[in-house]
């Protein structure tokens, strides 16, 4: 794999840093609030970085991989599978995980269409209590495919996000784990959709207070996307009675590109990684749902090559509400945490 393709994943310094010491201290928190091992559905790319830095507290993976991708001449090659395959076997072999299912293609063919490119079922037998969902690209990039008759038909991440939150909500009834930590990873520096649709008065009223900033490429974006994010997500598991919190999204450089439109210009993109908390509802009352106004008001986390801190964007001329940027306290303090989950077996 070569290493400044502009669609193929490198990894990076503030990847590293995210993986390490933001998601593994959840995970391991929610490992322990469960006392028992976890079940991780994601994107850990073909070295699965992902699944060997949580290791410890897996126990069955589920793990999408396309089959190939764009290099820096917007040539498509294949992705080599040899070895994300041989080590999910040496992990299954040497019962470091009980079980795992690799399946190759889109995870929008295969989640909505159900199989993949090698004629694999995808079925969910099991409550998901990990997801990581890092896409390569921005949260409305369409996937377009043909159906049967050769008509074109476009799928979203929004789409799959649906018909996992459906999944889960369905094993609820067959499974005793209903707690699940949930991270997404997508390009910040865009965002296709139109912001008008959103029919919210705290998002509109959010998004009035900036209008008038003209600097900062990413600084209208970053927010839109923020807002946008919550409002989609927040319906689909509400639909699906899930309580569910955000925590302050973390805001970061993604890996190297060439630029060609500035004569193949190393730059990066700019990320954003969400992290939700979920819970099933299982009273008949409503689920509990975040004071929206403080989560789009809340800095975001900046990861650096080494460390979390707080984002003082320049551009941005608006008061915004400072906290710890720790994993940890971020999510101990959380509603969903002190309230869901700290009843089971957690030990600080």
């Amino acid at each position: 794999m070569k290493k400044k393709d502009q669609f193929c994943y490198t990894d990076h310094a503030r990847k590293e840093v995210i993986r390490k010491h933001w998601c593994k201290e959840q995970i391991k928190i929610l490992h322990s609030t469960l006392g028992k091992k976890l079940i991780y559905l994601g994107l850990p790319g073909i070295e699965g970085l992902d699944i060997l830095e949580w290791i410890d507290y897996l126990e069955k993976v589920i793990v999408f991989q396309c089959s190939e991708y764009k290099n820096s001449k917007n040539k498509t090659e294949q992705f080599d599978f040899v070895h994300l395959t041989e080590l999910l076997e040496n992990l299954d072999k040497s019962e470091k995980i009980k079980t795992y299912a690799l399946f190759r293609g889109f995870i929008e063919d295969i989640v909505i269409g159900g199989f993949d490119e090698n004629g694999g079922v995808f079925d969910i037998k099991d409550f998901v209590t990990v997801y990581n969902l890092d896409f390569c690209n921005g949260l409305t990039t369409p996937r377009n495919t043909r159906d049967l008759k050769g008509n074109i038909i476009s799928y979203f991440k929004i789409d799959v996000i649906k018909k996992l939150v459906q999944y889960q909500n369905e094993l609820c009834e067959q499974c005793n784990g209903k707690h699940f930590i949930f991270y997404m990873t997508v390009h910040s520096n865009f965002l296709e959709s139109n912001m008008d649709e959103i029919d919210s008065q705290e998002i509109t009223l959010f998004r009035k207070k900036f209008k008038s900033v003209t600097k900062g490429k990413n600084t209208l974006a970053v927010r839109d996307l923020k807002a946008y994010t919550y409002f989609k997500l927040a319906e689909i598991f509400k639909e699906n009675s899930f309580h569910f919190e955000f925590l302050p999204p973390i805001f970061y450089q993604g890996s190297e590109y060439p630029n060609r439109e500035k004569g193949g210009k190393l730059e990066n993109h700019w990320m954003l990684t969400f992290t939700i908390l979920g819970t099933k509802n299982t009273t008949k009352n409503d689920v509990y749902q975040q004071d929206m106004k403080k989560y789009l008001e809340d800095k975001f986390v900046f990861a650096s090559n080494t460390k979390f801190q707080l984002f003082n964007d320049a551009h941005f001329p608006f008061s915004e509400n400072d906290y710890t940027p720790s994993a940890k306290e971020l999510l101990i303090n959380s509603y969903i945490f002190k309230n869901y989950w700290l009843p089971l077996n957690y030990d600080k």
